[in-house]
């Protein structure tokens, strides 16, 4: 059986890696092939589905040991041949020099680390001094993800990033992105390889822009997959841990949470990865050949999503797309800074049709106290609490449309100035994809509002707001929020 359709350059080579290194079991119908959402994808050929009745959807299989995990690192790590000293420590230090530099350190940033010496390692010609199973299909999965195009923010131009972040302050994700840019964490990484940790013995075996792509593979192909714990391993009642993992081929799935037809599961026996398809959600789509997609996360905020997976997410029947704007710097000359801190951003929830376009925008609330508390800030009034419920709730978000009017305008006039930017070579602007977003979705509020107020007394403020469900809905959407952070901007830059 082939895995990689004959379109993909390398197929051969692929098939080989996937069978005989990544030792993966999968079902005759599945394929990687080129994805109409740009890079590859999984598909499946609804011909292959089992017709007997309790076929648990099962249509991929990687080991445990195929599996990027710390705990796969680790192990390759530690088979490291006894005379081999000289690898062990570059890992090691590798480990020592990537993780100084996090404000946090992650599991992600420790795979990073790890994924980076081994890369370096492969390219020593030293991989083999590694002696675990599982050190056979590392050397593959690299030269995979090191081709891995993700379109976020990482490659963008830090002068482009920079003016986004002193023109939009509050948005901690940017903010984060441009600090690492701008502090050239990952030069400084490359060069103590090259210098320090090599003694320029191999001089230019790794660049700063590498270091970058790896970072962006790993942190945009990363899953949460759950272990069962080795005490109660294969019984029902059994303990599970939540870990970051890569899992080969697995990560050529694609997110579409209004089309998810599959999801990963593991083997409880043996902590083997599962993709598992739904067939009644297959079988309701056109087509006898259908791309397979997962859900990445069931809740989706735009800045997120862009900065991670490198897109922004338009959704039809499933939840909105959230977007999190930064609003309290609006407010910045009544309020003081640790007040501007401490309240959330004005969440937006956004629909759009068949088309991609955006249909409908409306604002989130998790409580409609809330609305209270945001308007006794905002007007700094106390006989706001007087107010009925309707009259709080059209002051706010008349407030709302009127910031949004000039904050449309400040989007506008940055995207004409990045436009007008040369880039250096390697560098994007994908930062315009989330400008270019918030103006249109900006826009369609504005005309929303313009619709649901045109007639005085039938005005409908009710009708741009989405209140949460209940608790879990609530709780979710307050996880979307990011920490808002107006006064930091240098600090963050420099420091």
């Amino acid at each position: 059986m082939r895995l990689f359709h004959t379109s993909i350059a390398n197929s051969q080579q692929l098939n080989n890696w996937a069978e005989d290194e990544v030792r993966a079991t999968f079902s005759p119908g599945l394929s990687v092939r080129n994805s109409a959402l740009g890079g590859y994808g999984l598909f499946f050929d609804s011909h292959h589905i089992p017709k007997q009745q309790n076929w648990d959807g099962e249509i991929l299989r990687i080991p445990a040991g195929s599996v990027l995990s710390l705990e796969t690192c680790r192990a390759i790590m530690r088979s490291c041949k006894q005379e081999k000293t000289q690898t062990l420590t570059f890992i090691q230090q590798c480990l020592k020099s990537y993780c100084s530099e996090a404000h946090v350190v992650s599991e992600s940033y420790i795979l990073v680390a790890y994924c980076v010496a081994f890369l370096v390692l492969g390219r020593l010609g030293s991989l083999s001094d590694l002696q675990s199973p599982s050190a056979r299909f590392v050397g593959r999965y690299l030269d995979i993800l090191m081709e891995t195009k993700v379109h976020n923010l990482n490659n963008d131009d830090v002068n482009l990033l920079l003016a986004y972040v002193s023109e939009f302050p509050g948005n901690t994700l940017v903010q984060e992105v441009v600090r690492r840019l701008h502090n050239g964490v990952s030069s400084r990484f490359a060069g103590l390889i090259d210098e320090k940790l090599l003694e320029n013995k191999h001089p230019g075996i790794l660049s700063a822009n590498e270091v970058i792509q790896i970072e962006t593979a790993i942190r945009s192909r990363e899953l949460e997959i759950p272990d069962v714990c080795s005490s109660t391993k294969g019984g029902q009642g059994a303990d599970f841990s939540i870990s970051i993992k890569m899992v080969p081929i697995l990560d050529f799935a694609n997110h579409n949470n209004d089309l998810v037809n599959a999801y990963y599961d593991i083997d409880r026996s043996n902590n083997d990865v599962l993709l598992k398809l739904d067939p009644e959600s297959f079988k309701r789509q056109a087509g006898q050949v259908h791309e397979v997609f997962i859900s990445y996360s069931p809740v989706e905020e735009a800045t997120r999503f862009l900065v991670t997976y490198g897109f922004i997410p338009r959704n039809l029947d499933s939840t909105p797309t959230f977007v999190d704007v930064p609003f309290w710097g609006h407010f910045a000359d009544h309020k003081t800074e640790n007040e501007r801190r401490k309240y959330p951003n004005v969440l937006f929830a956004v629909r759009s049709g068949v088309d991609g376009r955006i249909d409908d925008v409306r604002i989130c609330l998790t409580d409609k106290k809330e609305v209270l508390s945001l308007m006794r800030r905002m007007m700094e009034k106390d006989d706001v609490t007087r107010n009925s419920e309707q009259e709080t709730l059209s002051q706010f978000v008349t407030v709302v449309r009127n910031w949004l009017g000039e904050y449309t305008e400040r989007l506008k006039r940055y995207k004409t100035w990045a436009d007008a930017q040369k880039l250096e070579d390697g560098t994007s602007k994908n930062i315009c994809e989330l400008v270019e977003f918030g103006i249109v979705m900006a826009e369609k509020f504005a005309a929303r509002y313009q619709e649901e107020t045109r007639v005085e007394k039938q005005r409908n403020y009710s009708a741009l707001i989405l209140a949460a469900r209940d608790d879990h809905e609530a709780n979710e959407w307050d996880s979307l929020r990011l920490i808002p952070d107006y006064n930091e901007e240098e600090e963050h830059i420099e420091g």
